[in-house]
């Protein structure tokens, strides 16, 4: 399952699923088969942790999920700070549309638009926070946000900023092989 965060506001996450969920080698979390999580860290959060708000998306995320049962976003006065979204099907082997989904929850301001941290996608609930163990739930995949910005891990940069770094690399070469020459004094 590939996740990617197209955007995020104070209040709304777009997101895209592509791929098969997985589940056909019986993995899956033990309980809440029918739940994803988003979970939000570093200083994303701007709300209060005893807090929650409802969800609503803008269609469904899965080829046969059946659509969104229920779902909300907030602290939960836990740990952790996320949005679960609860679905009418079991998860296990569905695949993701590979469409922009817009999840956003009752007006209510809860991100940081300027936030540093991860948003990651799990399957199964997040309330007592991430399982390595796959029990509870399981990552299928992470975004890295930086002063508000989706940084995306595959990003090349562009040529232009290439160039402009190799030509002072070579300037500064230069400087440093041919040392400034200097004129005889005048009589």
């Amino acid at each position: 399952m590939r996740f990617t965060v197209n955007d995020y506001t104070s209040s709304s996450i777009t997101f895209t699923l592509d791929g098969e969920m997985p589940g056909a080698d019986g993995t899956a979390p033990a309980r809440f088969p029918d739940e994803i999580d988003i979970l939000y860290t570093g200083t994303l959060w701007s709300g209060s942790t005893m807090d929650y708000a409802s969800n609503t998306l803008s269609a469904d995320p899965f080829d046969g999920a059946g659509g969104l049962w229920f779902g909300n976003t907030g602290g939960f006065g836990g740990q952790t700070t996320y949005s679960w979204l609860g679905f009418n099907n079991d998860l296990t082997g569905l695949s993701g549309t590979g469409n922009a989904v817009t999840l956003t929850w009752g007006g209510t301001d809860y991100l940081n638009t300027m936030g540093t941290g991860t948003i990651a996608l799990y399957w199964g609930n997040v309330f007592e926070g991430a399982d390595p163990d796959g029990i509870r739930n399981i990552l299928l995949g992470s975004v890295r946000v930086v002063d508000g910005r989706i940084v995306d891990e595959n990003e090349v940069p562009e040529p232009a900023s290439l160039a402009l770094f190799g030509a002072s690399l070579a300037v500064l070469a230069l400087t440093l092989t041919h040392p400034a020459r200097r004129r005889p004094a005048r009589a």
